[in-house]
């Protein structure tokens, strides 16, 4: 998956920066142990989740602490792991420790994105902007859980903490504390027969029952 400039630019990038707080990262989503050992990483990320989550925050890290190359080489990173798993967080994300991602596919989250710790993502969820040119930030608290399909778009939205989002939901304003949110929808069921029966002037719309 890399290339031999991105792994210069990995040892470069440990030479030069304190690593505790990236370590501490790895601790919690990666290696899950007690106390953090490089000789763990290389098992553990064996799993595509925790795979993710190493290469992500080093080059998120990367991106927010180095210099120009290594910022260049976090973005090829932050590129391969996108076509690879379907997942684009983009660099400059804060998201506290104890990110959990159960199913790579289809997530989509924004740079402007401050969150704190276990923050757990499922899949085809997108938390972004709601117009291109949006400046303010979306902030997520302490252990807070997004449904599968969930959207949250917003321009300074606050989701506060241990708020679960409910699957497929769209959250477009602030959400408190200790709730939990979702989109309440009535199942619609008819014949499929009766409305395959119906028959259509040129030019009118029918309304089904």
């Amino acid at each position: 998956m890399l290339d031999v400039r991105i792994y210069y630019s990995f040892f470069r990038f440990f030479r030069k920066h304190n690593s505790e707080a990236l370590k501490e990262y790895w601790l919690k989503e990666v290696t899950r142990k007690e106390k953090f050992s490089w000789a763990d990483i290389p098992k553990r990320i064996q799993s595509r989740r925790r795979y993710f989550l190493f290469w992500w925050r080093l080059a998120n890290e990367m991106f927010m602490t180095g210099d120009k190359s290594i910022r260049k080489s976090a973005k090829r990173i932050n590129s391969r792991l996108k076509d690879r798993f379907g997942v684009e967080i983009m660099l400059g994300a804060q998201i506290g420790p104890g990110l959990h991602i159960p199913h790579l596919n289809g997530i989509v989250v924004t740079d402007t994105l401050i969150a704190g710790k276990n923050l757990t993502i499922l899949q085809n969820t997108t938390i972004g902007k709601r117009h291109k040119y949006q400046e303010g930030m979306i902030r997520i608290g302490d252990n807070v859980s997004i449904g599968a399909g969930a959207h949250i778009l917003g321009n300074n939205l606050t989701i506060g903490d241990d708020v679960l989002i409910g699957a497929t939901s769209v959250v477009l304003k602030n959400v408190p504390s200790g709730m939990v949110y979702f989109i309440k929808a009535e199942p619609c069921m008819r014949p499929k027969k009766s409305v395959e029966q119906r028959e259509h002037l040129p030019g009118q719309v029918t309304e089904l029952p």
